[in-house]
């Protein structure tokens, strides 16, 4: 009996265990994988626009988080409560990240059109702030407990990436280079931090972020753009270090 006790209890334990299982989402391998099946190989954002229309309404049937049709719409956005349910999956997390890649992808349309529209360039705008929105409601969710340190991170950098992106666009040059800045160093230690193999991609990310910060820089001034570089030792990342080592730990 007290053996048969012992082993319930055990299998207590275990399914406890997993039940707070942490979230691992790799955000920039995921939408890098997605965008070169999916029509950015040949710099196709409206296929890519598609895609990640269909890719959300999956996620929401599934996931039972349906919004229903246009003439019977209700607005429901994924919360801390789906997520921290036990039940729950990462996949809640892929649906604000491709709404803000569906909003991205839109605007980079409206880019390639503005050459012959410029009117297009206030709804290329709109298109990034929305952007902009969800990817601060993805980064909210990965700060729960049931997010991994690298999903913290990731999310911090897509965040810093997609801001900087709007406030290029808007000629916010200083605000621009701070966010790509910080991108590019969270991206940098990442890198550093995972195996050889899952290196590729933040290092070609670290590579597409340098044109950018070097355009801010030119347009800022010499001086102030020297003083971007010292943005590591300003506290701009207060916990970076901690969930670099928590990273560098869970993939040992």
């Amino acid at each position: 009996m007290v053996v048969e006790e012992e082993n319930h209890n055990n299998e207590e334990k275990s399914k406890k265990v997993e039940q707070v299982k942490p979230f691992t989402l790799e955000i920039l391998k995921l939408i890098k994988d997605c965008q070169q099946q999916h029509g950015l190989r040949h710099g196709d954002y409206q296929r890519y626009r598609g895609y990640c229309s269909r890719r959300i309404s999956r996620l929401r049937k599934v996931l039972k988080v349906p919004q229903g049709d246009k003439k019977h719409f209700k607005k429901r956005d994924v919360t801390e409560a789906h997520v921290m349910n036990s039940r729950a999956d990462e996949r809640f997390l892929h649906i604000p990240l491709m709404l803000s890649e569906r909003c991205w992808a839109y605007a980079m349309q409206l880019r390639q059109e503005a050459n012959t529209e410029p009117r297009k360039k206030f709804h290329l705008v709109q298109k990034l702030r929305k952007a902009c929105v969800f990817a601060l409601q993805l980064d909210e969710l990965c700060k729960v407990d049931r997010c991994d340190a690298r999903t913290r991170l990731e999310s911090q950098a897509y965040v810093s990436w997609i801001h900087g992106t709007l406030q290029f666009e808007l000629q916010l040059w200083q605000k621009a280079a701070e966010n790509f800045k910080q991108a590019q160093i969270i991206y940098e230690k990442l890198a550093s931090a995972l195996p050889e193999e899952d290196q590729i991609p933040y290092k070609q990310r670290v590579e597409e972020i340098a044109p950018s910060l070097r355009y801010c820089a030119y347009n800022i001034g010499d001086e102030k753009a020297v003083d971007l570089l010292e943005l590591r030792s300003q506290g701009v990342l207060e916990t970076f270090d901690a969930l670099v080592s928590q990273t560098k730990v869970n993939t040992v």
